[in-house]
């Protein structure tokens, strides 16, 4: 018999020659998706950090307009005596000479006679304040009765918008400090814009909301230093009476051009001084 290929076991059973069956071949492991990179965190800057780099800015502009009122008061300087400084000096002499004595003397006639022609002084240059500053600033030479004869023909609406912005900041002052303030934000340029313009209380008002909204930071950090201005003043008056009082109005005069100068800022046609109004 010959061979075959194909060869029986004992028991008959037919044996194959198909090759022994290999190892099962690895499954590839599966390809896990790569996790995208994060973006990197934006670290923000804790409030308070905020606040107080806002506040510093807003202050070191308010400072900044000491300067600039220096400069003002420099080159119109007998005009500054006699409409912004004058008449406050007179109007405490005569006070201080008058003095607290009732029975009628010599001095209580002189001194309230002084004292009434120092109010009505004072009260007239009050309502040419801003016709004077914003002249002033502009680079002009205001001659006393023109500035007098243009001042005078707002006396009503000034009146009328100076007692709604008073009433206004008391009403926010009642429930906090700072709706008051934000009054004050609002309306700080209302007369500016009255006299310039020759608008009506309503729309100065407006105006002056509008165009003051953007930089309420800057507004605020002069309002800073007006305080701080306003609180030497009284130091002064306390400290060292009777005329210490006369040194105070001598150390406020220095800021008394601010609100001429922010609105001339605010109008000016240069670039650069835009930029100083900034938000900071």
């Amino acid at each position: 018999m010959s061979k075959s290929h194909n060869k029986r076991s004992k028991s008959g059973v037919k044996r194959s020659h198909k090759p022994v069956a290999t190892e099962a071949k690895a499954k590839p492991a599966a390809i896990k998706p790569v996790a995208a990179e994060k973006p990197a965190e934006t670290i923000r800057e804790p409030w308070r950090l905020t606040f107080i780099r806002r506040l510093g800015s807003s202050v070191k502009y308010g400072f900044s307009l000491i300067f600039l009122n220096i400069e003002v008061i420099r080159t119109t300087l007998s005009s500054t005596l006699l409409y912004l400084v004058i008449p406050p000096m007179v109007l405490i002499l005569g006070s201080s000479i008058a003095g607290t004595d009732k029975t009628v003397s010599t001095h209580l006639v002189i001194g309230t006679f002084i004292t009434l022609i120092a109010l009505v002084w004072y009260a007239l240059n009050s309502f040419c304040l801003y016709v004077f500053t914003l002249r002033a600033v502009r680079g002009d030479r205001p001659k006393t009765l023109d500035t007098y004869r243009m001042g005078l023909r707002f006396v009503p609406r000034l009146i009328g918008l100076g007692l709604l912005i008073v009433a206004l900041a008391a009403v926010g002052a009642v429930f906090l400090i700072i709706p008051g303030l934000i009054v004050l934000r609002r309306y700080y340029l209302a007369p500016l814009f009255m006299v310039d313009e020759d608008l009506g209380i309503r729309e100065a008002m407006d105006k002056s909301a509008a165009h003051t909204k953007p930089f309420s930071p800057a507004m605020f950090g002069i309002f800073i230093i007006l305080g701080c201005f306003i609180l030497i003043s009284y130091l002064c008056g306390r400290l060292f009476p009777p005329y210490g009082s006369l040194l105070g109005i001598l150390i406020a005069s220095l800021y008394v051009y601010t609100p001429a100068l922010v609105y001339q800022q605010l109008y000016d046609s240069s670039l650069d001084s835009r930029e100083e109004l900034k938000r900071p």
